[in-house]
């Protein structure tokens, strides 16, 4: 039997840019992680209609599916060692559709019990997405880092499928 996972909560707020944040993110104890270039592919299937799961391939070498409701998702990994070409063919035949491509560049940290990843993505902006048990929770942490701006719900791919259809 599957443990059930817990959910992943996250918020994301845009912000022009991530210098005082870092100084409040040390300031209050916060652990720098990792700094990292991110390429991901997402992929629908065709029957998928209310977009309620979604496939992600990260850097060719790890597979995602998330499922879920904006804000809160569940994911499970699995590492891959596969073709480029040969996966997206595999995924093509199985009825899934290449929807998306983003370059991000991230920086994550840790604090308590939340992820905070400061996220420079190509073509949308920067974001400071922040992971934890509740949304409360999360905006307490924002305003405790400065963050004035609003927070978004929406994933990285429903951000950018909102932007292709204002154009």
């Amino acid at each position: 039997m599957v443990k059930d996972k817990e959910l992943e909560i996250e918020l994301r707020f845009p912000v022009n840019t991530f210098n005082e944040i870092r100084k409040r993110l040390i300031e209050i104890g916060a652990s720098f992680i990792e700094k990292r270039e991110d390429h991901d592919i997402y992929l629908r299937h065709i029957l998928d209609k209310d977009k309620r799961w979604i496939l992600r391939i990260r850097n060719w070498s790890i597979l995602t599916v998330k499922t879920g409701e904006e804000g809160k998702w569940r994911e499970e990994e699995i590492k891959i060692n596969i073709e480029k070409e040969k996966l997206l063919t595999f995924f093509e035949v199985l009825g899934f559709k290449k929807v998306l491509e983003i370059v991000k560049h991230r920086e994550r940290w840790k604090f308590k019990e939340f992820e905070i990843n400061l996220d420079d993505i190509k073509d949308l902006g920067k974001f400071v997405e922040i992971e934890g048990k509740s949304w409360e929770d999360i905006k307490k942490l924002a305003k405790n880092l400065g963050i004035k701006s609003k927070e978004i719900r929406e994933g990285y791919v429903k951000l950018f499928e909102r932007r292709r259809s204002q154009n």
